[in-house]
């Protein structure tokens, strides 16, 4: 647990959050020094920390950072892995033979933080390919985990190519850059300054190490997860979708299809299904309203689990 130079309020200010923000952890794992985020806001809702899955192109956690600060705010415990593309693979498990080796990466990450930070169990909001990795990590390690929101994530679209995703990447691109303007004078100052942070890092990725880009698209493409999502859901976590209804990137109708049941004996593979306003980059975009959907959405699970634990 953190120490605080000073007793946490009973209401928490943007004094308090941004001061958070700033307190950054340096754990060693593998001779490589991870940063995180770890916010413990007063009055928790639940002892169940949530972490914060970036997409494609998320250098830091100034590319959320309202998204972190808003759950914060809301009372659940918060945190960032500032280590995107992860660590070296240390994964001993049958599935491992059939996943790209950079989500292995990612899920090592995950898994080595938490045991350094002593916490068993974890809700985790994926955004985009942040709902891969998420996904992909509950199967391993069905343990660790209690509940998932999938926000507009791939994997569930069926089959895939990497020049067809750059296709949808940059239509998107286009179509977010025409409803900006638009948009702009609608969005917090926070969610601009986030927007800001996110086109740079996205540049400074895509551009500045074109080839590991590549190769991330590329395992995006190639990786399928609803048998994954359905494995999951299957052991007892709570799985919730929330996806926005214009997003380019991974189409909504084909999200719904691959969610839905292949035959009348399967059971459904998720709780719930959020169908929200937006494009692909809401999550960043409308920060605040999307966070609040998310705990909307965590809350529901939790008493779901609850209605099922007293029967």
């Amino acid at each position: 647990m953190k120490n605080f130079e000073n007793p946490m309020p009973q209401q928490i200010t943007n004094e308090w959050l941004e001061k958070q923000f700033e307190n950054v952890e340096t754990i060693n794992i593998q001779g490589q020094e991870i940063k995180i985020l770890d916010i413990i806001p007063p009055n928790q809702k639940t002892d169940i920390p949530v972490v914060m899955a970036p997409g494609y192109g998320t250098y830091s956690p100034l590319h959320i950072k309202t998204n972190i600060l808003e759950m914060a705010r809301l009372g659940r415990r918060t945190l960032f892995i500032d280590e995107p593309r992860g660590i070296k693979e240390n994964i001993n498990n049958e599935k491992t033979e059939v996943i790209k080796e950079y989500f292995l990466r990612q899920v090592s990450a995950l898994v080595e933080v938490l045991d350094a930070k002593g916490i068993e169990k974890i809700d985790i909001v994926g955004n985009s390919e942040g709902g891969m990795y998420a996904i992909i990590a509950a199967d391993i390690y069905p343990e660790r985990f209690n509940n998932i929101i999938l926000c507009n994530t791939g994997g569930m679209i069926g089959e895939d190519t990497a020049s067809k995703l750059i296709y949808r990447f940059a239509v998107e691109g286009l179509r977010s850059a025409i409803d900006m303007g638009k948009r702009k004078k609608t969005m917090s100052v926070d969610a601009q300054k986030q927007i800001k942070e996110g086109v740079v890092g996205f540049n400074k990725y895509v551009f500045g190490e074109p080839k590991a880009s590549y190769e991330e698209i590329k395992s995006m493409a190639g990786t399928k997860i609803r048998d994954m999502v359905k494995d999951v859901h299957s052991k007892g976590i709570g799985v919730s979708i929330i996806h926005t209804v214009d997003d380019s990137v991974f189409p909504m109708d084909q999200v719904q299809k691959e969610t839905s049941k292949t035959s009348p004996d399967e059971k459904l593979i998720v709780d719930g299904f959020y169908s929200i306003p937006g494009r692909h980059g809401e999550f960043s975009v409308n920060p605040e309203q999307y966070t609040r959907i998310t705990d909307e959405a965590l809350t529901a699970l939790e008493e779901k689990n609850k209605k099922l634990d007293q029967k």
